[in-house]
């Protein structure tokens, strides 16, 4: 099974069905709005992609570039597709498209107290089998504490930090981004 992708923009007929995903996949604390992820996604180094299988909509990622970081900020599948390889697919296309980069991800820390704690472990284990490593350090944003994870490789603070404030520019402040050891 083959994926074929499209950049999102807002008069795509499967949009609906975008915004849908993005609204039911990501909790609101976790959510950027979605007219800035379109605005954004037109810069360079930034992509919104709808991906399909024989013309039916299966997800989309959205991907933030620099140097040669690669940072999935969302990756989403249709939830009557999960569990069929289309979130692996996906991952495999983004990486083709950039072989010499790091793809780096946040993933929320483990907590077996949190409410969605069965939801963070499938996910980990999901990126984990896709060849992501924790880089031993943890992000909050936005009030979310977050793992980094990354393949090939590691990636450190800093490097993040400066993705991150390329990609959001003056607004950078709101993120509050703060960083810890995990482990520690």
């Amino acid at each position: 099974m083959r994926l074929t992708y499209a950049p999102v923009i807002r008069q795509m007929k499967d949009y609906p069905l975008i915004k849908r995903l993005y609204l039911s996949a990501f909790p609101a604390a976790e959510r950027a709005p979605l007219r800035s992820l379109l605005r954004a996604g037109q810069r360079p180094g930034n992509e919104f992609v709808a991906y399909y299988h024989d013309h039916q909509f299966v997800g989309f990622s959205y991907l933030v570039t620099s140097g040669d970081l690669a940072y999935l900020m969302f990756l989403a599948v249709d939830d009557r597709l999960r569990g069929k390889g289309y979130g692996s697919q996906i991952l495999e296309a983004v990486a083709a498209g950039r072989p010499t980069a790091r793809l780096l991800l946040n993933a929320e820390v483990l907590d077996a107290d949190a409410p969605n704690a069965l939801t963070r472990q499938r996910r980990r284990e999901f990126y984990e089998n896709n060849g992501f490593v924790s880089s031993g350090w943890q992000v909050t944003e936005f009030g979310v504490d977050y793992e980094l994870m990354c393949r090939p490789g590691r990636v450190s603070p800093d490097e993040y930090r400066d993705l991150t404030k390329k990609y959001a520019g003056w607004k950078y402040f709101l993120f509050h981004q703060q960083f810890a050891r995990l482990g520690k």
